[in-house]
């Protein structure tokens, strides 16, 4: 209590503590915590309910009411919790009482309360509230003791349902589809949003049967029709046949955004990049954030070598799917290939801090920060690689390169000295280390490392010209033009071959 932002953060831990314990059942260690709570902290909405639903649960009516109106005079806008003190009350006997919450929240919502006369049609109206609200997990409970009275009422089955399908339940969703349907199987309502189910949850197969038993009642549903154009792709049919259907559909819906980027989706498929591009196109002049059209876009684009518009379409795919990792990973392949340093570098620095063990985005961010001459940074980042991977002699190029650039001249010359001697007078050191001795005018030193080159390869051709280009500063133009002769034959010789 004596630092304020700790214990904030602390009793914010115990209230989603709580609320776990809350829904493993664990109701007796929840209530003691949410208790702690508002003893410290008596404002808290969150708790208040809570508790309010654990004293329900336990019979508790009284403390129930209290937290409840405790709830209502800190969300006095809100006519669930008078709807929910009303079916306590109600439940109880205490019809004045009860009667009195109900006329405050219909008053709210705008309808009768004189219609309202039992538990049961109070219990109904709970849960459409509820669901009307958002509320989905507490339209479930309320739902829930309306088909406790009558499991036949097929209208609370599908609100249950949907509730489940908002709350990332499609299984119970399902379930109680299911139960609807074989309570009233002509109502075409309920197989249309048990078909939204399913093609959320990509289950074709089973979309596939829904529809059957939909043409059974109605052979022209035109809803049916709708979701077979969208699902008989996902059914191995034929592209003739789904590209068709799509082409009529689209005739019939107009320009809707599922149906022509599933149109698009069969040209890709058929390997009709150019044709594909156009429905994806039209698609998002509909919706400019579809998601699937968007990546759709992006492949037609690399496969038709487009890299410029495949670039705009990545930009704007992230633009409104910041948190892709796998798209921005993608983005960042195609900007590195394409050596567009400076966008690549903006779009690592994105990436890296949620993938901070990354070598290959290091590794590109530092090449990135090199080529746009950014080389302080550069040299920071081949130093954090080169920790990791000492005998890397490419990194040690590199990051001697990036030193020099750098203007850290005396750090690269001693750097570079100590690699040499590390990795056993390899060519690949020794060739910069002469340029660095030759750029400092130690013309001995740089003269040495070229010979030490030539004896270790004699056909590396660098070794000759740098040699000569020593022999000429010195004056000694006969040795000068004898080295890069043999220079020249040697690299003729390599192009040659």
């Amino acid at each position: 209590p004596e630092q304020p932002h700790i214990f904030t953060g602390y009793l914010n831990s115990l209230l989603t503590h709580a609320i776990n314990l809350f829904y493993h059942e664990r109701i007796e260690e929840a209530e003691e915590i949410f208790q702690f709570i508002i003893e410290k902290r008596p404002g808290s909405l969150t708790a208040h309910l809570y508790l309010a639903s654990i004293y329900r649960e336990l019979d508790k009516t009284d403390l129930s009411l209290l937290h409840y109106q405790h709830a209502s005079n800190l969300s006095p806008g809100d006519p669930t919790l008078f709807l929910q003190r009303a079916f306590l009350l109600l439940k109880a006997g205490k019809n004045e009482q009860a009667f009195a919450e109900l006329k405050e929240a219909t008053s709210l919502l705008g309808t009768d309360s004189s219609k309202i006369t039992d538990p049961e049609q109070l219990l109904r109206i709970i849960t459409l509230t509820l669901f009307r609200n958002g509320k989905f997990r507490k339209a479930v409970y309320y739902g829930s003791k309306v088909l406790k009275n009558n499991y036949q009422d097929a209208d609370m089955h599908v609100m249950i349902a949907e509730s489940f399908r908002n709350i990332g339940q499609p299984v119970k969703a399902r379930n109680h589809y299911e139960r609807a349907l074989a309570t009233k199987s002509g109502q075409l309502d309920y197989y249309y949003g048990f078909a939204a189910l399913l093609w959320e949850e990509n289950d074709f197969q089973e979309m596939a049967k829904l529809l059957k038993r939909i043409f059974r009642l109605n052979k022209n549903d035109r809803v049916a029709r709708y979701y077979l154009a969208l699902t008989l792709p996902h059914l191995g049919e034929s592209k003739k046949r789904t590209i068709t259907l799509l082409q009529e559909s689209i005739k019939n819906f107009g320009p809707d955004p599922l149906l022509m980027n599933a149109l698009g989706q069969e040209y890709l498929q058929a390997e009709l990049p150019d044709l594909a591009e156009n429905w994806f196109t039209r698609t998002l002049k509909v919706v400019e954030d579809h998601g699937q059209a968007l990546k759709n876009l992006i492949t037609v684009y690399t496969l038709l070598n487009k890299k410029e518009e495949a670039k705009k379409t990545f930009s704007r795919y992230l633009k409104h799917y910041f948190a892709d990792q796998d798209v921005r990973s993608q983005f960042i392949q195609l900007l590195y290939h394409d050596q567009d340093y400076k966008a690549l570098a903006e779009e690592i620095l994105i990436l890296l801090p949620l993938k901070p063990r990354d070598r290959n985005l290091k590794r590109m961010l530092a090449i990135s920060y090199s080529k746009t001459a950014r080389y302080s940074e550069a040299v920071i980042l081949y130093r954090s690689l080169l920790a990791d991977e000492p005998a890397s002699l490419h990194l040690t190029r590199a990051l001697v390169y990036c030193m020099q650039h750098a203007g850290q001249q005396e750090t690269a010359l001693v750097f570079l000295e100590e690699a040499v001697k590390e990795h056993a007078n390899h060519v690949s050191l020794l060739l910069p280390l002469g340029v660095m001795y030759f750029k400092q005018n130690k013309l001995e030193k740089a003269a040495e490392i070229f010979r030490r080159v030539i004896a270790l390869s004699p056909q590396e051709w660098k070794g000759y010209r740098n040699l000569a280009v020593v022999f000429k500063k010195r004056g000694e133009n006969d040795f000068s033009e004898k080295y890069l002769k043999k220079s020249e034959e040697l690299r003729t010789a390599q192009l040659k071959a």
